[in-house]
């Protein structure tokens, strides 16, 4: 019995399919993982998107000292609300200088890596909340 020898187009053809297949395989696996969490990736977003537009409305006087925080006016529904969004700002030697005006003490410092500006997510509270760190001008 002898082996047929398939043609350069056949073999070709079924090299193509494998590639294929596997990119497709590696896609549906990318897509299931995101949207396995949707609602983490969105919340990741507005929290990093919070963070700067907090950071770059804040005031400082021209020697560094913080000035004030005022909200930008998208915001401002957000730190209202009892249930809505929170900050607390702290100068470079640790302490609290300001705060969301729905806040009735400030939340915990959470420090960042040298070269950081934005950590990543954690969970802070008892009601495990997600928050971020973000390092604004003059070492806050």
């Amino acid at each position: 019995m002898k082996l047929r020898v398939r043609s350069l187009r056949q073999r070709l053809l079924a090299a193509l399919l494998l590639v294929w297949a596997l990119g497709a395989t590696a896609m549906a696996a990318f897509f299931l993982n995101q949207a396995g969490a949707p609602d983490e990736v969105l919340e990741a977003s507005s929290l990093a998107t919070q963070a700067r537009d907090l950071e770059a409305s804040l005031r400082f006087s021209a020697d560094g000292r913080f000035v004030a925080a005022p909200i930008p006016g998208r915001w401002k529904p957000v730190y209202q609300a009892t249930t809505g969004g929170f900050f607390t700002l702290y100068d470079r030697s640790g302490r609290a200088v300001a705060r969301s005006p729905n806040l009735a003490a400030p939340l915990p410092l959470l420090p960042l890596a040298p070269g950081q500006r934005v950590s990543p997510l954690r969970l802070i509270g008892p009601a495990q909340a997600l928050a971020v760190a973000a390092r604004a001008p003059h070492g806050s």
